[in-house]
């Protein structure tokens, strides 16, 4: 298979530059606007709304991924394929939105708050779309559309920030600030059904389809637990602060949380351009290509991101409150250098983070970040009544850095890899 384009490379970081920037200037535009109570409050929201779509969403998405990757050069196959993947996610995505619905007061009592409460009704009627646009952004990413992936892709967080911008424009109070999501969701979904309408529309016939729901239902139920944690343990440092300290405490850290997110959506980049050939290579069993790989990405992207990480640090503290007009931000500086060596640690194996499940060893991807998250969870529990703020940075950095240790040992020990 040939090596990614640079023109694929080039586009999906503009890409992701663009969707980094622009949700970074959302984020901030809240916090400047609202204050750090507000912006907690709908980090909270945007937490366990993206912890439910990953269980709507089933793992279906890396089960698109890995089907429709090998049949892009044959178009009935990919059309009953990533029908298949849509059919399988409606059970699950009817029970979550509809659990999340019902949920949302009892989360507020036990702790979230009645604002954030409010704010996940607004999330539960979003999950649908989002949990769509999921699976169709795995398959353009499949079928190699990295382009159309890139423009996509940065497309959500530009609805995002045009849903916050009319919000603030009509005045609307900021308990409904949470509508944006559902403004954003539904928009991406109908631009992503017309890139895909050449595989998307004309379903095939129901008989045809039946094999291929089983199919991805079952790969399903073996990826679900490691997707599902995997976007749990991106968030459990926020709902744990939500759950132990004030608003305004989770609205500093999750400044400092987003900007390093979004430090790590570099190394996806990667992720995005090579998971389609690792895929292909993995199929074909060529070890020594794929090994070869992995270790020339992954100690270049070690460099840049080292180089990147200590830029950021050092100018954390006085560029977030600048941009923000608020001085409070700089409160969470010592959690952001932490939670960017983290970032930076795990950064060398984040393009490969497929690599269990592209193998056929969803199991083993689940168990993976699974001791992740126990590790991040306990770690939260632990250290946040001690250490405030840095207490959870630390835990999500120690997470990182075992998630990198684990694919490292499952590269070399299972899959036979000189890496």
């Amino acid at each position: 298979m040939r090596h990614p384009e640079k023109s694929d490379i080039l586009l999906n970081a503009a890409g992701v530059a663009v969707a980094g920037l622009v949700g970074l200037g959302m984020f901030f535009l809240i916090g400047a606007r609202y204050g750090a109570p507000v912006l907690g409050v709908f980090n909270k929201v945007f937490a366990v709304y993206l912890v439910a779509a990953q269980i709507s969403s089933f793992g279906l998405p890396v089960s698109a991924l890995r089907r429709l990757a090998p049949l892009r050069n044959d178009g009935p196959a990919c059309r009953t394929a990533l029908w298949g993947a849509l059919l399988a996610a409606v059970p699950a995505i009817g029970l979550v939105a509809g659990g999340l619905w019902l949920a949302a007061p009892f989360l507020g009592r036990l702790g979230l708050g009645g604002e954030t409460a409010r704010g996940l009704l607004w999330a539960a009627a979003a999950l649908p779309a989002f949990s769509c646009a999921k699976i169709l952004l795995a398959a353009l990413n499949a079928l190699a559309r990295l382009k159309t992936y890139a423009l996509c892709n940065a497309l959500r967080y530009v609805l995002l920030l045009c849903g916050v911008l009319l919000h603030m424009a009509f005045g609307l109070d900021a308990a409904v600030l949470p509508a944006v999501l559902l403004f954003a969701e539904g928009l991406l979904s109908a631009v992503l059904a017309f890139f895909l309408r050449d595989i998307l529309f004309a379903p095939p016939p129901i008989r045809e389809l039946l094999p291929e729901v089983g199919a991805h239902t079952r790969f399903g139920l073996r990826a679900f637990g490691g997707n599902l944690v995997q976007d749990l343990n991106l968030r459990v440092d926020v709902i744990c602060l939500g759950l132990l300290m004030p608003d305004t405490a989770v609205g500093i850290y999750s400044m400092a949380a987003l900007l390093a997110e979004a430090a790590s959506q570099l190394p996806a980049v990667l992720r995005t351009v090579y998971n389609p050939r690792t895929m292909v290579m993995l199929a074909q069993r060529d070890d020594a290509a794929l090994a070869e790989c992995i270790r020339r990405v992954r100690n270049l992207t070690w460099i840049g991101m080292s180089c990147a990480g200590l830029a950021a640090v050092a100018l954390y503290p006085y560029a977030v409150p600048l941009i923000t007009g608020r001085p409070e931000f700089a409160e969470g500086t010592a959690a952001f250098a932490l939670l960017m060596a983290g970032t930076v640690i795990g950064a060398g194996w984040a393009p490969f983070g497929n690599l269990p499940a592209g193998a056929g060893f969803p199991g083993v991807q689940s168990l993976i970040v699974l001791a992740a998250f126990l590790l991040n969870l306990c770690g939260n529990f632990l250290l946040i009544p001690i250490l405030g703020l840095e207490g959870a940075a630390l835990s999500g950095a120690a997470s990182q850095a075992l998630i990198a240790a684990l694919l490292h040992r499952f590269a070399r020990k299972t899959l036979r890899l000189a890496v």
